[in-house]
């Protein structure tokens, strides 16, 4: 291989082959991703290996789990495992917008891939970091929030009025046991429905955790989705030169509140929004400039949340041709999406979640370490 390996075109997948040679000359990680039909669309499936102390008699837990470069956090079923033995530092809960709502347990936790190509003098990955040990698992109508104004209550973002649970179960999407966030903004920690008198932990992508050992690495992770049936896709662990060098777009990303995230081990790593990058928008005959976009491979479908700026009046609202650029890249041009209204609160200009479709054309690299963002 040359020193500059060329870069694919841009717009472009780099061929699965020439990544991977690349990760294999940087020394960096190269772990499966699993395609997962879905109706019209598709899931992303990780499988990770789990150990907590006093959690399944002590033995660890191997399991598929959504791939979600949308979600905060890594959490985990155990609805049919005891906790009792597990030293937690307190609950922990999250509400996705598909309506699925997990809570229980924060534990420390060792995390591992099977299955994962480990170059030579490159060390196997082993990362401890606090997970969620899901224990209630209920589906909340998609389109849900949780109140800004309380806490305590659940409501439609669409109208505002209050909506009620139903239990639910594992897996789900046929093969997941939980959701492996890979978003680099943590989850937050004020009062909550699980924890309705105090804070709770904060939770950060296991991702975000990984500090390379091997010289020439920097923190950060490359996701190339797995684009069809058959397929496999690869989660690239560390970011060295002769992988940066195959990608053309470079995009800084944008800080998470707070700005760093602090480790077990007492030292922090950077966080970046949900939103993590922004992008120039047309919509019909709206152009709205540097609009928040979040790189959602948990999202099956292209979702425009309403804000001040993108404003939606009704769910299923079409709004005339979308096209998505980031400097001379036109990451996506469609006239499919779906909506959600500007809630009835307003809590921000609004954004747009590209949903697993923005992977199948491009593979993202995050370079945690230097803010940056790259699209092949």
């Amino acid at each position: 291989m040359s020193d500059s390996p060329t870069p694919a075109a841009s717009g472009q997948r780099i061929p699965t082959s020439t990544l991977l040679a690349a990760a294999q000359a940087d020394g960096a990680v190269q772990i499966p991703l699993l395609y997962i039909p879905l109706g019209d669309s598709a899931k992303v499936a990780i499988k990770v290996q789990v150990s907590v102390d006093g959690w399944n008699n002590g033995q660890p837990v191997t399991q598929f789990y959504e791939f979600d470069t949308g979600g905060k956090g890594f959490w985990l079923d155990s609805t049919t495992i005891s906790t009792s033995g597990v030293t937690s530092p307190g609950t922990v809960e999250t509400l996705y917008t598909s309506g699925n709502y997990y809570s229980g347990p924060a534990a420390a936790a060792t995390v591992s891939f099977p299955g994962a190509v480990v170059p030579t003098g490159t060390g196997t990955p082993a990362i401890t970091a606090e997970v969620g040990l899901i224990t209630t698992f209920d589906q909340y109508p998609q389109g849900s929030m949780i109140q800004s104004t309380d806490p305590l209550v659940v409501v439609s973002r669409a109208t505002g009025k209050q909506v009620y649970p139903k239990a639910a179960s594992f897996p789900i999407f046929t093969e997941c046991y939980g959701d492996f966030g890979a978003s680099l903004n943590p989850t937050a920690g004020p009062p909550s429905l699980s924890n309705p008198t105090a804070g709770f932990p904060s939770l950060l992508s296991v991702l975000a955790q990984y500090l390379p050992t091997r010289s020439g690495l920097e923190t950060g992770f490359i996701v190339s989705v797995p684009t069809g049936e058959g397929d496999t896709g690869w989660l690239i662990l560390g970011v060295g030169s002769q992988l940066s060098a195959l990608f053309t777009t470079v995009v800084t990303m944008n800080p998470g509140t707070p700005d760093s995230f602090t480790l077990p081990n007492g030292s922090t790593v950077p966080t970046y929004s949900e939103q993590v990058i922004n992008a120039d928008v047309t919509l019909g005959k709206q152009n709205l400039p540097s609009l928040g976009i979040c790189l959602d491979t948990g999202c099956p479908h292209v979702v425009l949340h309403g804000g001040t700026s993108l404003v939606i009046t009704n769910a299923g609202q079409n709004m005339g041709p979308l096209t998505i650029t980031v400097g001379a890249t036109q990451l996506m041009q469609t006239d499919t999406y779906a909506t959600m209204p500007s809630p009835a609160t307003p809590d921000g200009p609004g954004y747009i979640n590209t949903g697993v479709q923005n992977f199948m054309p491009f593979q993202v690299l995050y370079n945690i370490a230097t803010g940056k963002l790259y699209l092949s």
